[in-house]
């Protein structure tokens, strides 16, 4: 599924990373609170996966497909789009306002074939995201059980001994939607305070002093009309 700030492109060593101190460790679970479209969880090996998100409808829409209750449509068209986007808030919506959408921002205008041919390769085909959408739900499912659901990082009932991986929205860049107002501060007081019992990844472009980079990629990340900005994404732990 086309999402914003999606790991699918960038995700190969932060999902080595993840499966290798999975590996060296006996950790209850994976816990990731802001799953988005799944670019991680579908390849980390833990046989116990709790993933969250606060967006209305997400973790709706993985539950009914991963039930077999919503078929995904192989195409969209861009008069389908305007009519979809005013109809009923459901799981069509929801994947369409996304996977339809240029650069999976949340209806963020219907999605054409860049003219580009190179970057026309790099977006690919709307018909081959849509229907990646369930490959990606049932890979999530290859090492065990997984439950989504819909909440903030902060009401996840969290045990002692996971390992949580975060990919919250970075710092100095749009806020999304659903969580304009997210407060920063406040999500590396959280960090911390699991840090004491977890294992606690977080993927961003900046963090405290008393975390550690233990990766960065220098990427282009954000897609505008106008270009795209690179930047470095780092993988931050706290430091021990």
């Amino acid at each position: 599924m086309r999402y914003a700030g999606g790991k699918k492109l960038n995700g190969k060593e932060i999902i080595r990373i993840l499966n290798e101190d999975i590996k060296s460790n006996s950790y209850q679970a994976y816990i990731e609170p802001f799953m988005g479209a799944l670019g991680i969880t579908r390849k980390v090996e833990h046989k116990i996966k709790l993933c969250s998100d606060l967006h209305r409808g997400l973790a709706g829409l993985y539950n009914d497909i991963a039930h077999g209750e919503f078929v995904i449509p192989h195409f969209v068209t861009e008069e389908e789009y305007g009519q979809i986007r005013w109809g009923e808030y459901n799981s069509l919506h929801v994947l369409v306002g996304f996977t339809c959408s240029w650069g999976g921002t949340w209806w963020g205008g219907y999605v054409r074939t860049p003219k580009d041919p190179i970057e026309a390769k790099h977006a690919g085909s709307l018909s081959v995201s849509l229907i990646n959408t369930k490959r990606d739900v049932d890979m999530c499912f290859d090492s065990g059980h997984v439950s989504f659901l819909e909440m903030n990082y902060k009401e996840i009932a969290i045990l002692d001994n996971c390992i949580i991986y975060c990919d919250p929205p970075y710092k100095g860049t749009k806020p999304y939607h659903c969580d304009k107002q997210f407060d920063h501060d406040a999500f590396w007081d959280w960090v911390r305070l699991q840090s004491q019992s977890n294992r606690v990844y977080v993927s961003e472009y900046q963090a405290p002093d008393d975390f550690e980079s233990v990766w960065s990629k220098d990427t282009a990340v954000h897609m505008k009309r106008e270009g795209k900005i690179r930047s470095v994404e780092h993988l931050f732990k706290i430091k021990e």
